[in-house]
Parts: C-alpha cells; sequence; structure tokens
C-alpha cells in the first residue's frame, strides 16, 4: 500500500472522521441539551408549586416525560463516551507514531507491543458492552419503555391471537378493546 494513504487516510482521516469530530458534536450537543434541562427543571419546580389541574398539569406532565426521554438520551450518550473514548485515545496514539510503525514494518520489524494488543481486545469488548448496556438504560429510565416492555413480556401472544379475548384478561386490563368484543359476542 502507499505510504502517504496509511498515513493520511487510514490514521489521520480516521481518527478524524470516526472519533474526534463525532465525539466534539457529541459533546456540544449534550452540553446543550443539559443546559436546556436545568433550565426545564426550575420552570417545572416553579410550575408545580403554583399549578392547579387541567392544562398546566397536563403541559408538566408532557414536560416531565421530556425530561425523562432527554435523561435516557444523555445516558446512552454519557456510556457512548465511556466506551469510544480510549478507542480514540489509541487512534490518535497510533497516528501520532505511524511513521515509526511504517518505519519498523519495512525493516521486516513488525513488532506490536503487547500493551497495544490487549487494549486492542479491550477496546472491542468496549464496543459490545456500549451496544448491550442501551437496552436496560432504556428499561430502567424511560418509564414507557419499561411499561411497554413488560406489558409485551406478561402477554407476548396477545398481539397474535386477537380473536381469542378472554373476560379474565378485560378484566387485569391487558386487552385494550374489551369493550367491543363484550358487544360482539
Amino acid at each position: 500500500m502507499d505510504k502517504n494513504y496509511i498515513i493520511y487516510y487510514q490514521t489521520w482521516a480516521w481518527a478524524f472522521s470516526t472519533g474526534l469530530i463525532p465525539l466534539l458534536i457529541l459533546m456540544f450537543l449534550n452540553i446543550r441539551i443539559l443546559q436546556s434541562l436545568q433550565k426545564l427543571s426550575t420552570r417545572l419546580s416553579v410550575k408545580r408549586k403554583s399549578s392547579k389541574k387541567g392544562k398546566a398539569h397536563e403541559r408538566i406532565s408532557q414536560q416531565s416525560r421530556d425530561v425523562n426521554l432527554a435523561f435516557i438520551l444523555v445516558s446512552t450518550v454519557f456510556m457512548f463516551f465511556c466506551c469510544h473514548l480510549p478507542r480514540l485515545v489509541t487512534s490518535i496514539y497510533e497516528a501520532i507514531n505511524i511513521h515509526s510503525i511504517l518505519a519498523c514494518r519495512e525493516k521486516r520489524q513488525d513488532k506490536t507491543p503487547l500493551w497495544f494488543m490487549y487494549v486492542t481486545a479491550s477496546l472491542q469488548l468496549l464496543m459490545v458492552v456500549n451496544a448491550s448496556v442501551n437496552f436496560p438504560i432504556y428499561f430502567f429510565a424511560g418509564n414507557s419503555f419499561r411499561a411497554t416492555t413488560l406489558k409485551l413480556i406478561s402477554c407476548p401472544c396477545q398481539p397474535y391471537i386477537v380473536s381469542r379475548k378472554s373476560d379474565e384478561d378485560c378484566v387485569r386490563g391487558e386487552v385494550e378493546d374489551c369493550q367491543d368484543d363484550k358487544v360482539d359476542q
């Protein structure tokens, strides 16, 4: 391979386009989200004290859901930072040392340091952890996600068996269209 291709595309362009630029954009956007959350939280605490039932209560409830969704977003992005920042650091390390790496490779002394191989394996594990931890974040932080998931787990056959709704399911509130079925029977 061409030496310039390796230096500029495979190392520097890769480190910037898949690491540094997305990380900076995510940091900027999440700082803006956190600032908005702080403003919204202070407004919510003031409105909760002074509001009564009605449209104001519905608006506060919607804003509380928005805060919950923003918390989920910030949590997933924080996990992304924790899991991808080491990859970015190793990519920059490799880009800084690319000349010496290529010089060793030309002399057929391509000896990758042992610590770098361990770090690479650890980074792959962190990528898997990042992909796997999103579900628990959604489940424990997202009220509507948790409720929907528990509802699907409690009656997994419900979407497939539409004509076999029992009165017992209707009493427990597991079937939404119980009134229509009772009229048809």
